[in-house]
């Protein structure tokens, strides 16, 4: 069990022992006697002071305790027993009905917007709808007693202090201020727009946008994106106000697309991007500023480009007994990798063989170590203690024997990553020797969980052939990392959240 199982299973025992205890002093609006299934319930105390408390959904946004409910108002029955226990426990408290009320009142409001339970949603998800929410005074009570009873991770625990500026009771200058303390910081966006213009360069022909020769260096597979992936998704974020890490990283692979509307008789043009709707919401369109539209577009087109590689191994690894020609997809060979290899685009193709095409061996003389008893084997060896005997990739077959040894070229060349003893057991499931039909299977079975599609509190999901943000480990990884292994989706807002701050922090030193 996880460890968020782990807060998730003390919630459902301290629950348990609050159903144990009489609901002394509760009623329903009936005036019978209230329970845990009641939407609606009126508290008196023993002094004869009532409060109302109402575990509704927003449905109904301005319900009262004698508003008709019925089961389209419910909470959750999880949520709704968790407030419930909540409010026992805030109920016992020498402070004001008001306060109890609105302690209840924004615990309530908090779990509506997050949708799902705390405990399995990550600190990012958490923080960012606790930042969407208008007012979040007497919320730290509700996390306190989460983190009094273990029913939720310390490293779960957010931000809950906000400083407010805005431009209410504001005049003048004091107004203006308030407005644009809420701009980005120059220097931060000075150091985006030079990161920007250095990752994913201007087209040279402008009037021909398909053109992308200017591009080649830069999009190879084997190529660090880490740079364009967090312009990319700054460029997203600055278009259009939303959570970043929690909304584009689900976003489908696109362009930015335009419309004209009549305002006042005068032809305006509307941007916009296909979006991830929220839970249990269609996707919907998303205006995207105009003045950002072009490098947006951009952007998009790049990554598009620089993430094929991620996708066609992702269909590899759904069906690795599709066509070569399904396979590649939009994704183009190399005249030169495609004249070496001389595949049958109707015939499957093994895995290696596909690395090939997509150009991870192009820096290399393009072979593997095998077995001595592998046939076609070439004897490279010049220590007679020390055989070696190797390959050519266009040459290798499925039942062909790889030899694997840490700290060899040829094991480091094959899964573009050094390969040290420690790590035998990553790259090639601790075996010395594989067939290639097996180095396939491994690599097949570990890439299953990264193509969940799934973000990071396994709420929502995209389909990750068909995903903006694909890549591998040897793209976004600045350390150890392969370029037969993808990078799951729920991991890429921290690989945001990391490297925004360290980039601007490193340009606005030098500005």
């Amino acid at each position: 069990m996880n460890t968020l199982n782990r807060y998730i299973t003390n919630q459902h025992a301290y629950i348990a022992k609050k159903k144990k205890q009489p609901l002394l002093g509760f009623t329903a609006p009936s005036g019978q006697q209230a329970t845990w299934e009641d939407i609606a319930v009126t508290f008196t105390s023993n002094k004869g002071i009532s409060i109302n408390l109402l575990f509704n959904n927003d449905n109904q946004a301005r319900a009262n305790i004698n508003s008709t409910f019925s089961d389209k108002d419910r909470l959750d029955e999880h949520t709704h027993h968790l407030l419930f226990a909540f409010a026992l426990d805030v109920l016992k408290e020498n402070i004001s009905n008001k306060y109890k009320r609105d302690k209840v009142t924004v615990a309530k409001k908090f779990l509506i917007a997050l949708s799902e339970n705390v405990a399995s949603s990550s600190l990012d998800e958490i923080q960012n709808t606790i930042d969407e929410m208008k007012s979040i005074q007497s919320l730290s009570a509700f996390f306190e007693w989460l983190k009094a009873h273990k029913m939720l991770s310390v490293s779960q625990f957010p931000n809950l202090t906000r400083e407010y500026k805005g431009t209410k009771n504001k005049s003048g200058d004091d107004a203006i201020e308030a407005e644009n303390s809420k701009l980005p910081d120059e220097k931060a966006l000075l150091a985006l727009g030079a990161i920007f213009y250095d990752a994913i360069p201007p087209y040279q022909d402008i009037k021909n946008k398909e053109n992308t020769n200017s591009w080649v260096a830069l999009i190879h597979p084997t190529t660090s994106q880490l740079d364009s992936y967090v312009c990319t998704m700054s460029a997203l974020a600055m278009s259009s106000p939303n959570r970043a890490a929690a909304e584009q990283v689900l976003l489908t692979k696109q362009r930015v697309k335009a419309h004209n509307e009549v305002v006042n008789n005068n032809i305006n043009t509307v941007y916009y991007l296909n979006w991830r709707g929220s839970k249990g919401y269609k996707d919907y369109q998303n205006h995207i500023n105009a003045e950002m539209a072009e490098s947006l577009d951009r952007a998009l087109h790049y990554t598009a480009l620089v993430t094929e590689p991620a996708r066609v191994l992702a269909r590899f690894y759904q069906n690795p007994t599709l066509s070569l020609k399904k396979v590649l997809g939009e994704f183009k060979p190399s005249a030169k990798n495609l004249d070496a290899l001389k595949p049958n685009d109707s015939k499957p193709t093994n895995l290696i063989q596909l690395g090939f095409l997509l150009g991870f061996y192009d820096d290399s003389d393009g072979y593997a170590r095998v077995t001595c008893d592998t046939k076609g084997a070439i004897d490279t060896t010049k220590r007679k203690d020390s055989p070696v005997f190797i390959k050519h990739i266009t040459k290798l077959l499925p039942f062909d024997k790889l030899e694997i040894k840490s700290q060899c070229p040829y094991a480091s060349l094959l899964v573009g990553a050094a390969v040290t003893k420690n790590q035998l057991s990553k790259y090639f499931n601790g075996q010395t020797e594989m067939t290639v039909a097996e180095f396939q299977n491994y690599y097949i079975t570990i890439n299953q969980q990264a193509m969940s599609g799934y973000n990071k509190a396994k709420t929502k999901r995209v389909d990750y052939e068909q995903a903006l943000f694909t890549y591998t480990e040897k793209q976004l990884s600045t350390r150890q990392a392969s370029h037969f292994l993808l990078v799951p989706i729920e991991s890429l807002g921290d690989f945001f959240d990391k490297n925004i701050k360290k980039r601007q922090k490193r340009l606005r030193y030098h500005l």
